[in-house]
This record gives structure tokens, C-alpha cells and sequence, in this order.
């Protein structure tokens, strides 16, 4: 990238850790974004997006900002407490304990990369615990302060947090002067959030060249991105000076500073500005040597406040996430029965079809029946019934039946199939040119990993009606049997061979037409074996 500094700088041989600076609300999200698209490594581990807040992102490293709020609670404090922090705070054990962890992170997500960055307004008051850890990692680093209209950040933050505009003022008091006061000599470059949104492209050259950063030159890509991330219209605030200067009790203490910081992005260690800093410092300590206890006796009340609405903001999220759940249930619950009446419609459409299609055979049939030929062909058809009957009657005929179709099941081949609800239908084809009727004898033989308790029903057609439909007795060991009393007309058989969901085989289906001879045959054989096994039987003594 080119620079129109004049105290532009060889790149450093060791890596470089840029740590941008700035209050909360002052624009350091988007200075940090602008330096991650042209080359500075932030890593993945960032705060993600918050609506309402950051839509466009905090770009901040979400360890660092964890490591260093759990260090100011071990203060007392959070990040929009105006007191000083505690005297001798960096040899505390929670500074310590947080020291390992900064260093453990750091190590992990950045290990020898030649520059990376960090950023969290937190670290405005922390420098003195960041520094030396960088340092030991190997890497110089190099502070961007960034600076904005304090009442523009006094409007930002009563809007996001309901911060009063004194609160605001003496935490952009302390973050300004103490970030100046912990970078002092050091190098640095301060940054305006005005020059930045109005004109990005020398703010950040002079910025680059000022701390001789590494980083990417600009390229019709990365500058297309970066004015795609600039946007004026995120920024809801702009004050002039008159607002900052016109109150004496404004200018005094944040009116000398701010103007302090201006003369700084000029000449980052200019004399004049660093002694009005110092003096404003010094009457702000003197003043929290008054007011930082009467605002710390509040601290525990103020504590316990956030700890309870943190409750209630996790439990609001518990019931947000219940209620989605909920709703998406019901739109699944829906949608199935949308297409359960979309089935049920198709179905009720396939059977008007189906009696229309009944009808129009039922017709053809009448027809049939008019013709002559239908009526001189009768004595045939008498001779062959009789002699069919015939056979039946010394239980010759017998129809091994065959699965033509099923219903609710899938077939999984060689007479297996697999149930996809209950009582899955089976359609029936018989070897004989007509079905069975009248007495009838009928064995089955179903493999199953439970007892199987069919159904047959027969269609004498108006369809499988319930006055048509025998209930068989349970399969033993796999196998069954019943003699049942068909209609005298079958025009179909169809058996239900199982209840239950689940794989089945059908091995065999055979019914045997009995005629009343042979049924009372039967009977009387069933009897005669009765009485046999009954006299055989051991009888008990008297």
C-alpha cells in the first residue's frame, strides 16, 4: 500500500502485534475490518454479530474479550465502571491467572503469523497486562488509538445501553487518557473516526506508513470490499464542536482531551498535548479519590442486578428456542396433513373411479348374459360346474392361491415382505379360472418374528366389505387353519396376514372347497381323534 506519510518505516523483522484501541462506540469495529482486508490476521475465533448492535461485527478476538471481562469482575468492575482500576492490579492473582490464558490463546490462534491484530475496547485500560505478553510471544507491538466525538459516543451508548451522559463522559475520560498514558513513547498512531468514514483510503495510508504495518497493497478487489463495509449510513450520530466547547464544564476535562488527541494524530507524541493530558488525568484521579467509593458501595447491588437479568435473558432464550421448536413441530404437523389430505383425496378419487369402472363391468356382464350365445353355451357351463362341484365334493379341488398385489407393504422378494403398517393388504390370484365359494377349507403357513392373526375378507362385488371379512384363527409355529363359509359369488380374496409392522413371509395359502359331505367327514374324523386321544390318555386313580 502506498503511504503519504513522512516518517514511513522499514517493516520490522520480528512479527508485528497490532492492538487497536478506542472507547466503546468510537469505531474500532470498523477500523479493524478495513486492516483484516488488507492482510491483518484477526484469526477465527471472533464475537460473532449482534442485531442491533454490530450487524456488520465486533472483530473482536471472543478469548480476549471473556479473559478480560472475568478480570474486571474480579474487580468488582465491568466494562462501563468509571472508577480506576485497582492500585497494583497487574500482581494480582486474577491478573496472573489471566496472563496464562492471554498467553495460551495467543500462542494457539496466532503462533508465528508475521502480523496480526487484536482488538476489544477493553484492553484500552489493560495495556499494561497485554504488553509484556506480546513481548514475550516475540512480537513489537504497534497501537492504533481510535478517536471519536465523545458525544457522539455518549448518544451511542444511552442508545444501546441506557448509559446517563455523565457515566459516559468519565468512561471515555478514562479510556482515552489511559490508553495515551500506556502507549506514551511508544509506537503508535492515532486515528479519526470522522477522517475515516468520510474518506477512508489516506486516513488508512497515513496510518500504515506512520507504523510502517506490513500490509497488503490495495487492490480493485479489496478496495470494492472495503467501500462495501464503509458505510456512512451506519453512523446515527455527528455533533460539531460548538456542542463540546460552548459548556464550560464540558470543555474543561473532555473538550481538552479530545483536542489533545486531534493535535496527536498530527504528531503522536506532541508535548503540549500529552501535559494537558496529564493534567486532565491527574484532576480525574483527584476527583475519583472522592466519588470512585460512593460508586463502588453500589457495585454488589449493581452485580447482582446484571447476574439476575443474565438469568433472565437465558431463560427468555430457553423459551425463544422452545417456542421455535414448537412452532416448526406444528408446521411439520401440518404439512403431513396436508399430504395426508392429499392421499386421502387421491384415494377417494381412485375409488369413484374403481365403482365406476365396477359399473361399467357390472353392465358388460348384464350384457353378456342377454346374448344368445351366453344362453345356448348354459348346458355347457352346467356340465362343467357339476362336474367342478364333484371334485370339490371328495375334496379334489383345491386352489393354491398366489400373492397377486399388496397393499401397505413392500416386497422384498421370494414371498417376504416387509409391513409399513398394520394389517397390510394381500391380494389373492387362485389357479382356476374362479375363486372359491361356499365351505372351504383354508391352511396357511406365515413366517414371522410373532404370532400372526389374519384376516380373510371376500369381494362379491361391491367391493371388501366388513360382513364379508372372517377373522382366522392364530398361526402356530408358523402355520394355520380353518374352514369358513365363503359367499356363494367371489369375484376376489384378500387376506391380511399380519397386525403388526414389521417382515413376514407368506409360504403357503391353500384352500380346499368342502362340500357338506366332506365338511360333516371332517367333523366326525376331528371327533373320532378327540375321543381316541381321550381314551389314551392316563386316567387318575379313584
Amino acid at each position: 500500500m502506498a503511504s503519504k506519510s513522512k516518517t514511513s518505516a522499514k517493516p520490522p523483522s520480528k512479527p508485528t502485534a497490532v492492538v487497536i484501541l478506542g472507547m466503546h462506540r468510537s469505531g474500532t469495529s470498523a477500523l479493524t475490518r478495513v486492516c483484516n482486508i488488507l492482510g491483518l490476521d484477526l484469526s477465527d475465533n471472533l464475537l460473532p454479530p449482534a442485531k442491533g448492535n454490530n450487524e456488520t461485527g465486533f472483530w473482536e478476538h471472543l478469548d480476549a474479550v471473556v479473559t478480560n471481562e472475568e478480570l474486571l469482575v474480579a474487580f468488582d468492575m465491568f466494562w462501563d465502571d468509571p472508577r480506576a482500576l485497582p492500585d497494583g492490579w497487574t500482581e494480582t492473582e486474577a491478573a496472573k491467572a489471566a496472563r496464562e490464558k492471554i498467553l495460551a490463546f495467543l500462542k494457539t490462534d496466532f503462533g508465528t503469523a508475521p502480523i496480526w491484530g487484536i482488538k476489544d475496547p477493553r484492553m484500552c485500560r489493560l495495556v499494561p497486562l497485554w504488553e509484556p505478553i506480546i513481548e514475550q510471544l516475540g512480537a513489537e507491538p504497534a497501537y492504533i488509538i481510535m478517536q471519536r466525538h465523545p458525544l457522539e459516543v455518549v448518544g451511542s451508548l444511552l442508545q444501546r445501553d441506557g448509559l446517563s451522559s455523565g457515566r459516559s463522559l468519565v468512561l471515555w475520560l478514562r479510556h482515552v487518557i489511559e490508553s495515551e498514558r500506556a502507549t506514551r513513547g511508544k509506537r503508535r498512531a492515532f486515528v479519526n473516526y470522522d477522517a475515516l468514514m468520510q474518506d477512508w483510503q489516506p486516513a488508512i495510508e497515513g496510518m500504515v506508513g506512520q507504523l510502517g504495518l506490513p500490509l497488503d497493497k490495495l487492490t480493485d478487489e479489496s478496495r470494492a470490499e472495503i467501500e462495501n463495509f464503509i458505510r456512512p449510513d451506519l453512523r446515527h450520530f455527528a455533533f460539531h464542536d460548538t456542542e463540546l466547547y460552548g459548556s464550560t464544564s464540558l470543555a474543561r476535562w473532555t473538550g481538552r482531551v479530545f483536542a489533545a488527541c486531534r493535535t496527536l494524530e498530527q504528531d503522536p507524541q506532541a508535548p503540549s498535548a500529552l501535559a494537558n493530558i496529564d493534567m486532565v488525568a491527574r484532576e480525574l484521579d483527584q476527583a475519583g479519590s472522592y466519588f470512585d467509593d460512593i460508586v463502588g458501595e453500589g457495585a454488589p447491588r449493581e452485580k447482582k442486578l446484571r447476574e439476575e437479568i443474565f438469568d433472565l435473558h437465558c431463560k427468555v432464550a430457553e423459551r425463544e428456542n422452545w417456542l421455535k421448536e414448537q412452532i416448526s413441530r406444528v408446521a411439520e404437523r401440518e404439512t403431513r396433513l396436508v399430504e395426508r389430505d392429499a392421499l386421502a383425496e387421491a384415494n377417494r378419487q381412485t375409488i369413484s373411479e374403481l365403482r365406476i369402472e365396477n359399473s361399467r363391468l357390472h353392465r358388460e356382464i348384464q350384457f353378456i348374459t342377454r346374448t344368445w350365445s351366453w344362453r345356448l353355451t348354459r348346458p355347457f357351463r352346467g356340465v362343467s360346474h357339476i362336474a367342478l362341484r364333484s371334485l370339490g365334493a371328495v375334496r379334489v379341488m383345491t386352489h393354491q392361491m398366489t400373492v397377486q398385489s399388496v397393499v401397505d407393504a413392500e416386497p422384498l422378494g421370494n414371498n417376504k415382505f416387509r409391513a409399513l403398517k398394520p394389517n397390510p393388504q394381500v391380494l389373492l390370484a387362485s389357479p382356476w379360472r374362479f375363486f372359491p365359494r361356499g365351505w372351504v377349507e383354508i391352511t396357511y403357513e406365515i413366517d414371522a418374528n410373532r404370532i400372526a392373526a389374519p384376516f380373510l375378507f371376500a369381494d362379491t362385488g361391491q367391493g371388501f366389505e366388513e360382513a364379508n371379512r372372517f377373522r382366522l384363527p392364530p398361526t402356530r409355529n408358523g402355520f394355520g387353519r380353518a374352514i369358513v363359509r365363503l359367499p356363494n359369488h367371489v369375484f376376489a380374496l384378500r387376506f391380511d396376514p399380519v397386525d403388526f409392522v414389521g417382515t413376514f413371509t407368506i409360504k403357503a395359502i391353500t384352500v380346499r372347497e368342502v362340500s357338506r359331505i366332506g365338511l360333516g367327514l371332517a367333523a366326525l374324523t376331528r371327533w373320532l381323534h378327540h375321543q381316541i386321544a381321550s381314551d389314551r390318555a392316563p386316567r387318575k386313580p379313584g
